[in-house]
């Protein structure tokens, strides 16, 4: 049993640069005059093992918010449709960026690929992305539907799925990067961007399979293979920019 709940309070809140709160981070004075003293509580240096890795809970649940907000970008395009329901999905890597949430295509051109733990956490930011696509997706009224996505996708085929990952894979590194530079600013346009070009965004066809499947289950089974080739040139597309630009 934790011996100081009110310890563990402000090192969560105070001690720790928590996304939600960076106001409050480490280096900040306010946080630094109320740090809680490890040495003296043997317990908050486990818990501080646990907050600090890249898979915690906390990790977890920030990549479930991820898949959550893109879902919600998605949502709008659904509902709105065309350039104005292009411009609204923005709002959802928009957020993630501002909250720094692990998401699939925003870290796979970003990771240590000669780390097999990285690849690890990556594929779980994968994972618990599509969790919070599905968690909405799945308690969509009927007026949200995906399957006309879905069936697109699928009579484009295994490699016009491919090269179009590829492209937004590159478009999602590319805003980034801009975005990790301070300019912000490619991320209204490079969104609209790959979504009126029909590029596929895994993250994002996560939502429309789950918007599908109560009008056709077996559609969004049909596309599960066309879903992992998506995934693959998506990652495929996010490290082009790295190995070929010296600047990324």
């Amino acid at each position: 049993m934790v011996e100081d709940p009110v310890g563990i309070l402000q090192y969560c809140f105070f001690a720790t640069p928590m996304p939600f709160f960076p106001f409050f981070s480490a280096s900040s004075g306010f946080a630094a005059s109320i740090s809680v003293p490890v040495a003296s509580r043997p317990w908050l240096a486990h818990y501080k093992s646990i907050i600090h890795h890249p898979m915690s809970l906390v990790q977890v649940s920030r990549a479930i918010l991820a898949g959550i907000l893109i879902s919600i970008g998605g949502t709008a395009y659904l509902h709105v449709g065309g350039i104005p329901g292009a411009v609204l999905f923005a709002f959802g890597l928009l957020s993630i960026v501002h909250f720094r949430l692990p998401l699939f295509t925003g870290q796979a051109g970003f990771f240590l690929v000669t780390s097999l733990k990285e690849w690890r956490d990556l594929a779980i930011v994968l994972l618990f992305n599509v969790i919070g696509c599905l968690a909405v997706g799945c308690f969509l009224p009927e007026a949200y539907d995906g399957s006309d996505i879905i069936f697109s996708r699928i009579e484009t085929g295994y490699a016009g799925c491919f090269v179009l990952s590829i492209l937004c894979g590159i478009i999602m590194t590319v805003v980034v990067q801009a975005w990790r530079d301070g300019n912000s600013l490619l991320i209204p346009w490079g969104v609209p961007c790959f979504i009126m070009c029909g590029f596929c965004h895994s993250i994002a066809d996560a939502l429309y399979m789950a918007a599908a499947i109560k009008f056709d289950i077996s559609l969004v089974v049909d596309y599960l293979p066309y879903w992992f080739t998506i995934v693959l040139g998506n990652f495929v597309g996010c490290n082009i920019p790295r190995y070929l630009s010296y600047r990324i």
